[in-house]
């Protein structure tokens, strides 16, 4: 058996001189769908873009991790303009038998002596990534089919010592599913592969590590 997980990842940087509540509250917000070529699962069989097949050892895999990311912009007026990310080679990880831990971005799943999944937050790693202030690393949750977890996070990058440039805050949110697993795994062309994905509504728990920023 192979494990699939969805992550659904908004990231936005902005500069000192935009952010604000509004943007913050602006980036909380999600869509209700999204076009996706990433790959799904059908009737227990995942089905991924063929392009990915050659790149792909199936007997050597424990977990699939399919992403889909939405990129965020602004306008002159500083409001915030989601996009999709269309790209030639999908958000598409893979990890082997021999590993129960996985590392993936900012987190990583841990499969447990009992087949459970803890996700824990990586920060210690991914420091010049979040930003100050500094986290510990730790467990955020268990994932288990059908209860998708909403995950926010922040920090800020200060180069207004150094003169260079000035202050950097980012914004990550995620929601993350595990969507069971599968046996059997198809490539199909990239014609076949789109589709519209609808990102989960209501999340079984939401984690919120964002802090104030000045």
């Amino acid at each position: 058996m192979m494990h699939v997980f969805h992550f659904y990842k908004k990231l936005a940087r902005f500069p000192k001189s935009v952010y604000s509540t509004e943007i913050r509250n602006s980036f909380s917000k999600w869509e209700s769908q999204l076009i996706s070529h990433s790959g799904f699962i059908h009737d227990e069989q995942l089905f991924l873009p063929e392009i990915v097949r050659e790149n792909t050892q199936l007997n050597r895999i424990q977990s699939f991790i399919i992403q889909d990311v939405i990129h965020q912009n602004y306008s002159e007026k500083n409001l915030l303009i989601e996009r999709e990310t269309t790209k030639i080679l999908p958000e598409l990880f893979t990890f082997n038998k021999e590993n129960n831990v996985w590392n993936f971005e900012i987190f990583s799943i841990e499969k447990t002596n009992f087949g459970e999944f803890e996700l824990m937050l990586k920060y210690d790693t991914n420091k010049s990534y979040i930003g100050e202030p500094n986290r510990n690393d730790h467990k955020l949750c268990s994932l288990k089919k059908g209860e998708p977890v909403q995950v926010s996070i922040n920090g800020k990058t200060d180069f207004s010592l150094t003169g260079r440039r000035e202050r950097t805050y980012t914004e990550y949110g995620y929601i993350i599913e595990y969507l069971g697993d599968v046996s059997k795994v198809d490539f199909i062309a990239p014609n076949k592969i789109e589709f519209v994905r609808k990102i989960p509504a209501k999340s079984s728990k939401v984690i919120d590590l964002r802090k104030v920023l000045y």
